[in-house]
């Protein structure tokens, strides 16, 4: 076996491309400094993208193999000279050399097809097995019940045939658990709903469930809201002055009402959609209680 002698790897004139109409490298010699050039092939006189061809100038010596070359580096005695020179005949005269190489192409494609198909069964198999684990949030996000945001991302995964990741599976397992506690709740609301104490200088007991600060409709500044939750009707009224000074200010929590009992005194007009739901006005000698 010869030892290779280094002795320098330079740009040639030789540029070797593909012709995919042809199915057949091109190989091509133009004076250029360029590593890249749009070449002709000989057999279509089509245009072909193809690579400067590097020659390693070395102790071996050039053979059959140097010539026959589809690909942009030579590594023997020639320097790059006659590197791929055969593919700059047309076809009918390479016609072995091409069938060769043809055969192989069709090798090389057939393995990577079957590389694709079995990628493709790993990942329907992944999708059928993750269906099956989550039934539930997988007819959920088909039947696409769900409106915008998150759910409707996970949606278009499950109609691509993807199974979520854990991270998205376990998000999505709790919006669809949260969605579903709080249609049970306004469902057990609205048959335990009875009608709202209405009047003038009504007492009203309730459970803080909601408090929310909004801009003020009577001029600059905001005015703090809260809804009033008691025995099966709601409340909504102005946060009384006597509780908005109450020191129990916390983040996320408005004065620290949220989930305080409260009592006040207040005018309370029912609404005209909704018997169970009132509005109240002056709210007054309120506490927690």
């Amino acid at each position: 076996m010869a030892t290779t002698y280094v002795v320098s790897a330079n740009a040639t004139t030789g540029f070797v491309g593909r012709c995919e109409p042809c199915k057949r490298p091109v190989r091509g010699t133009v004076l250029t400094m360029a590593d890249h050039l749009v070449i002709e092939c000989p057999d279509c006189q089509g245009s072909v993208q193809a690579q400067c061809v590097y020659g390693t100038v070395n102790a071996m010596q050039c053979d059959p193999r140097c010539e026959s070359a589809t690909g942009p580096v030579c590594t023997c005695g020639c320097g790059g000279i006659n590197h791929g020179g055969a593919w700059s005949k047309p076809g009918t005269m390479l016609a072995d050399e091409l069938a060769a190489y043809r055969e192989a192409q069709v090798k090389v494609e057939a393995k990577r097809e079957q590389r694709e198909i079995a990628k493709r069964e790993r990942a329907k198999s992944a999708f059928e097995i993750w269906k099956a684990e989550h039934a539930d949030l997988y007819r959920l996000l088909y039947d696409q019940e769900c409106q915008g945001g998150f759910m409707a991302d996970m949606a278009l995964y499950i109609l691509r045939g993807q199974p979520l990741s854990e991270r998205q599976t376990e998000v999505a397992e709790r919006i669809m658990r949260q969605d579903r506690e709080r249609e049970e709740r306004i469902k057990a609301e609205a048959a335990n709903a009875k009608p709202v104490p209405a009047g003038k200088a009504i007492t009203v007991t309730g459970e803080v469930v909601s408090v929310r600060v909004e801009p003020s409709p009577f001029g600059p500044g905001d005015v703090s809201k809260m809804l009033v939750k008691g025995d099966g009707w709601k409340v909504w009224v102005s946060v009384p002055r006597s509780l908005a000074n109450v020191n129990l200010t916390s983040p996320g929590n408005h004065y620290g009402l949220m989930n305080k009992r409260v009592k006040f005194t207040a005018d309370v007009e029912a609404s005209r959609d909704d018997a169970s739901f009132g509005y109240g006005k002056r709210p007054r000698a309120a506490e927690i209680i």
